[in-house]
């Protein structure tokens, strides 16, 4: 199984906040619990908020990169095309709404059914309260 975590900040912005240095971490089925020490921190201006971090996993390696977003105070940063890039999940229907996510031009607009979770990949959130403290 590969992990990965994002972010979804305050200000709007989403991050990856896990891994640091790859796409996922993959994760062995008999192995220990993934324990990930995370520090929280608030947007300049800001005197509290809500973190949202979504853990996804899935069977096959995936990059949730196209999902990433600057806080809404930032210029959006184009992305590379997941064209040519060799994941081994081509054909995939996540890797396929990944990419249509990140397309400049979405393929359709037509209502379709997709792959449910628990298959291919699954997903849950955690909600951490950031608060200022008081002086």
């Amino acid at each position: 199984m590969n992990a990965t975590v994002l972010d979804l900040q305050p200000a709007w912005g989403i991050a990856k906040a896990y891994p640091p240095d790859s796409d996922f971490e993959e994760l062995d089925p008999g192995g220990e619990p993934l324990v990930i020490p995370l520090k929280a921190s608030l947007p300049e201006g800001y005197a509290s908020g809500v973190d949202t971090l979504k853990v996804l996993a899935t069977v096959k390696p995936t990059s949730f990169r196209q999902l990433t977003l600057p806080r809404l105070d930032q210029p959006i940063r184009s992305l590379p095309s997941a064209a040519g890039q060799e994941r081994g999940t081509e054909g995939d229907a996540l890797e396929q709404l990944l990419d249509a996510v990140g397309a400049d031009r979405p393929p359709s607009r037509d209502a379709s059914t997709v792959t449910r979770p628990g298959r291919e990949w699954a997903s849950a959130k955690v909600q951490v309260r950031v608060q200022e403290e008081p002086q």
